[in-house]
Order: C-alpha cells, then structure tokens, then sequence
C-alpha cells in the first residue's frame, strides 16, 4: 500500500493552470524525484501536499489521512516535513537552537509545567536535546552547534535545515532543491547524507531538483512534469530517454542519443 497518494491533483490561478491531473504514489521508504522545467508545477505540488495550497479538485491521502484542507501544522503533526528552495531558518539563532524549534510538535507539556520546570520537563528536555545531538552527528554539524546560522556558509546552512526538519522525526520528508546554489563537494556529501537518512530513519523522500546527474543517481523513480502536467514517471534511465522529458528540456524532438544533454543546472 502506497504510504502517499495524489490523485488527479488540479489548481489554477486565474486563468493560469498551475496542475491539471498529476497523480502519482510513494511507498515507505522510497525517494521519488520530481523534475521539470521552470514553472512545471514543481513546487506547487509540494504547497499543496502540506497544506499552503488548497487544490481545486483531486485526493491527497498521506497513511489513510486525507491531506486537503488540513492547514499546515496538522500536517506536520500527521508526520510530513519540509525544507524549502530559499532557506527559511531563524539568522540569529544558533544551528542548535534552530534544530530545537524543528522538536516543537514533540513537545508534550504545557506552559505551567515549563515555567517550574517539574521532572517531567526535565526528562523530556533531555530527549529533546539528545535527538538533536543525534542529527547534528549524522549531518557532521557539531562544528557549527553554537554558531548563530546567520554566519554559516550557504551548503551548511543548507544543512541546518535540513536537520531542523529532521528534528521533526517525519515519515516524509519534502526536499525542494536541497542542491541549489552548491557546489560539486557539498553536493556530493549531502548524497550521502540523503543515503545516512533513509538508512537510519527509514524516512520516505519526495525530492525536487534540477541537477539531473544527482536527480538519476540517487533516485528510485522519477516523475517529469511539463506545464502542470505529468509526462511520465518510472524508473531513472526510461525517465532520462523519454522523448517528451527530452522535448520538455531541450525545446525540440532529440535523438535518443542525446539523453545525457538534458541539463544538470
């Protein structure tokens, strides 16, 4: 049984249709990516599958949950969480404080308890703490535990939020363009560390990207998206030669040959 189930996903604004139909399914475990040009509805997907988009029509089932209409938050709290293309962390705050804010839906006492700080508090801020420490040692971000987020290099915040999203403890993780703005080193490790959490968390993936060489490398299956619309999903290599993924990228029918010219930026 799929764990995530879109089904005929439609939004339009105004007279522009940003998703006609798109379906498509994740299985436990699995990391499916999803490409297209510029404007393919890459993102809105995303919007609309944690609650900042209410679609026009279509099902959203996330675990026997349907996700339409539910607001963000109830959302997150039904396991699902996000990093975003423009980095959305708190600049003045340290990476160990921006990771404790990614455990808020897992705090589970109250204001009163916290102003007299019972056991009970003291017990779960120990947990906090140390799941927190678990991330910052698979992300390799002890380095950067007390240093305020506003004076870290771009990949490594990058980073930072992907582990504040992790903190969460999803059971899907929405990646958008986790690679931008990278350079090959750090985006080769963060292929590793993408390989470190699903190994140590199980978590499902639904990553979008436009580096097609990292996109094929790590991916399971592939959906392509042209204009809000699917072109086809499958397997990596039969997604990477499909004429119309091909015509999408390049603007005309190429030769079959020519699948590795689909650009990597």
């Amino acid at each position: 049984m799929a764990q995530l189930e879109v089904k005929n996903l439609s939004l339009s604004f105004g007279g522009i249709q940003a998703l006609a139909g798109v379906s498509f399914t994740l299985s436990k475990g699995e990391l499916l990516s999803i490409i297209g040009p510029n404007g393919a509805g890459k993102t809105t997907v995303f919007n609309c599958v944690n609650g900042i988009y209410k679609p026009d029509q279509g099902s959203i089932c996330f675990r026997g949950h349907e996700l339409i209409g539910k607001k963000p938050d109830k959302v997150a709290k039904l396991g699902i969480a996000r990093t975003f293309q423009n980095i959305e962390l708190f600049a003045q705050m340290t990476t160990l404080d921006n990771l404790l804010l990614g455990r808020h839906l897992r705090v589970k006492t109250g204001l009163f308890s916290g102003l007299i700080f019972t056991a009970r508090v003291m017990r779960e801020e120990i947990e906090h703490r140390r799941r927190v420490e678990e991330i910052l040692d698979l992300l390799d971000l002890q380095f950067a535990r007390d240093q305020l987020v506003a004076g870290l290099p771009y990949g490594i915040q990058k980073m930072v939020e992907l582990g504040r999203a992790l903190a969460l403890e999803p059971d899907l993780l929405l990646l958008d363009e986790p690679f931008a703005g990278m350079n090959a080193e750090e985006k080769l490790d963060l292929v590793f560390r993408i390989s470190d959490i699903r190994a140590e968390f199980g978590v499902s993936i639904l990553l979008i990207e436009h580096d097609m060489h990292t996109v094929m490398s790590i991916s399971d299956r592939v959906l392509a998206l042209c204009e809000g619309r699917e072109i086809t999903c499958g397997p990596p290599d039969q997604v990477q030669r499909h004429p119309e993924v091909l015509r999408a990228y390049l603007g005309a029918e190429p030769n079959q040959e020519r699948a590795a010219d689909v650009p990597t930026t």
